[in-house]
């Protein structure tokens, strides 16, 4: 089912992009244009196409944030056997349908709402002032290789939906009723006994022949195919190829550090808690000095002067007042000292230093290896910025790749036939090492290559560790089927597991009618010995069996007394046969957090009914196409014969 609308609009836009640049930040590039399909799409709803560049980008992020909590990344065919392209071309079409409701009710959200939006999220607003940073978004997108653009078009687009979905269930709340009916059908326990089958239940199937086996192969081709390879050349520059031969200076070290300091980016720079009292002349500011430094409370002063009331500042940073010249004067006096100030706008002021916080700095020698790798690849990044001028005039004078890199002076390398995932045909995979990331480590680089055309020069692109290459395919080895000699231990293991499964799958068929007829699992039990085995369960919804197939544990919900299921077992190939023994309804009563939290629940779940109701009937006026292929192609999978 596609995601509802609900579950992608319910939480608040700071939450959707913080979440965006917290978890899935990452792998923003420009993708060649694909002709073949519905131009350039993986899908189409109406007159609307989800295109593939943004297909693309969407499924790469979120494959890096998977693989960025796994031990050992996924492939692009790992992810995609799980799955993982339908949840992205789910979510794509879900906001598709939104945009086409939010364009046929005239909604628009002015760009100016959007910054504003994107000004109040907290991971971009200063931690002293409290204030939007501009550096801190434009840091962040930087490392996330974002352009502004994109995200202020992202912005848009949840504002629109914010504005377009809520009518539909503003004020919607589930009876109080229907929540303590949900909560004992949550509760309701029931028992069941189960008889799993192993393969040792069955006969060992016939090792198939040659010819068998050939054919099971032409059946199941693309399991066996061979992936497109590609050889290439490439010139490729890099932050750490320079790096290794750059030094920086001590003082440079040093001064960046003090700067850091000064700014509140490491550390806590200093900070006083401030009393101003703005008076007309220049001896009542004095007076109130003379009061403040006695002791006496900065609001009895004023008042005592027939002054306004004071000005307090608490925990202020240097150039945190005002009045600049008010500001400065306070960063010069001591605790507990004040001084008459003549202001900016020709009014004095009585400035008196209430307290005062000391800076907190960072031990210098702790911080400094993390500043030199800064400075290191900030001057690197110039080098490179340099260089890709150089190679950017030679790529317009049509010199061929090897002439660009005689003039810009960076080295071309020649690489080995490799697939979509940087593995050669020997099976090694170009990872690179650490610090250095392969070819297998940068998806720009892989995804550029095997969508660039046979024997023509790329453009410069970026790469994923903020460098830059120009690529050129010399020769393609296409997608083909794996010679049978090669594959046939492989194809031999999965007929045989396959038969395994098929065969247990028939028995268990067969036993499952002789239960239905009134044979017992304890007498199937004893027919079946060691390879069967039999045992009782309880069942709640809210906590299943682990062990339990998801087709019997269905089942047996959905089920009577006496009702007998089978399926696949959870684990390896096993069948199960189970009986539905006994229902006993929960007594327990529903009230407080529990009838709140369910409540909520029912109310989500109603909520999400109409909206996909609602999607429904958009979706029935704008019909669904979608282009496996193409989302195949996209992701450098080929074709699926």
């Amino acid at each position: 089912m596609a995601e509802s609308i609900g579950g992608k609009i319910r939480n608040t836009l700071v939450g959707i992009l913080i979440g965006m640049l917290v978890l899935a930040f990452a792998v923003w590039g420009v993708n060649d244009m694909f002709t073949p399909g519905a131009n350039n799409a993986v899908a189409t709803v109406g007159d609307m196409e989800v295109s593939t560049q943004e297909f693309d980008t969407l499924f790469a992020r979120e494959l890096e944030r998977i693989n960025s909590e796994r031990p050992e990344a996924l492939t692009n065919q790992q992810a995609f056997d799980q799955g993982l392209q339908n949840q992205i071309l789910q979510s794509m079409i879900t906001n598709t349908v939104v945009k086409i409701d939010a364009d046929d009710l005239g909604v628009g959200v002015n760009k100016s709402l959007a910054r504003r939006e994107i000004s109040n999220i907290p991971a971009f607003q200063n931690e002293l002032t409290g204030e939007f940073d501009e550096n801190k978004l434009n840091q962040a997108l930087a490392r996330a290789r974002i352009t502004r653009k994109q995200f202020e078009d992202d912005t848009l687009s949840s504002l629109r939906s914010q504005q377009t979905i809520p009518a539909i269930t503003g004020g919607l709340v589930a009876p109080a009723n229907y929540a303590a009916m949900q909560y004992k059908f949550l509760t309701e326990q029931r028992r069941a006994s189960v008889l799993t089958l192993t393969p040792a239940a069955v006969a060992e199937p016939e090792t198939p022949s040659d010819e068998v086996l050939q054919a099971y192969v032409d059946e199941n081709s693309v399991r066996y195919m061979a992936p497109e390879y590609r050889r290439f050349s490439m010139i490729r520059v890099e932050p750490f190829d320079f790096t290794a031969d750059l030094e920086i200076d001590p003082e440079q070290v040093q001064e960046s550090f003090d700067y850091r300091v000064s700014t509140g980016t490491i550390g806590s720079p200093e900070t006083r808690s401030i009393a101003l009292i703005t008076t007309s002349d220049e001896a009542k500011a004095n007076e109130a000095v003379a009061q403040l430094e006695a002791g006496t409370d900065p609001e009895v002063v004023a008042s005592g002067l027939g002054l306004e009331a004071p000005d307090i500042y608490e925990s202020v940073g240097r150039n945190g007042l005002v009045d600049p010249e008010s500001s400065k004067a306070a960063f010069e006096l001591a605790e507990g000292e004040g001084r008459a100030v003549l202001g900016g706008l020709g009014s004095w002021n009585a400035v008196y230093v209430q307290g005062i916080t000391p800076a907190e700095v960072p031990d210098f020698e702790e911080s400094r290896a993390e500043i030199e790798e800064e400075l290191l690849n900030a001057t690197a990044l110039d080098a490179i910025y340099d260089l890709t001028a150089e190679i950017e005039d030679a790529r317009l004078d049509n010199l061929p790749l090897i002439e660009i890199a005689e003039r810009a002076k960076v080295p071309m390398s020649e690489y080995p036939f490799i697939d979509r995932n940087g593995q050669t045909q020997e099976g090694i995979r170009m990872s690179g090492f650490s610090g250095i990331p392969g070819i297998a480590a940068d998806d720009t680089i892989l995804r550029t290559l095997f969508t660039a055309d046979l024997g023509f020069e790329t453009d410069l692109f970026e790469t994923a560790t903020g460098g830059y290459a120009m690529i050129r395919v010399d020769d393609i080895i296409d997608r083909k089927m794996k010679p049978f000699e090669d594959i046939r231990e492989e194809a031999m293991s999965a007929y045989m597991s396959e038969q395994r499964a098929e065969a247990l799958r028939a028995k268990a068929i067969e036993l499952t009618e002789r239960v239905r007829g009134g044979e017992s699992l304890d007498a199937l039990k004893a027919e079946i010995g060691d390879a069967a085995d039999l045992s009782q369960t309880g069942l709640v919804r809210t906590n299943p069996p682990e062990f339990l197939g998801p087709q019997v544990t269905v089942g047996l919900f959905d089920g009577a007394v006496g009702d007998v299921v089978r399926g696949p077992g959870a684990q390896g190939i096993t069948q199960q046969i189970a009986k539905l023994e006994r229902i006993t309804a929960s007594q327990d009563g529903l009230a407080g957090t529990y009838l709140e939290v369910l409540q909520e629940q029912a109310t989500s779940s109603i909520s999400n009914d109409i909206q996909n109701a609602y999607q429904a009937a958009i979706i029935k006026e704008n019909p669904v196409q979608q282009y496996p292929a193409q989302i195949r192609s996209v992701l450098g999978l080929g074709t699926d014969n």
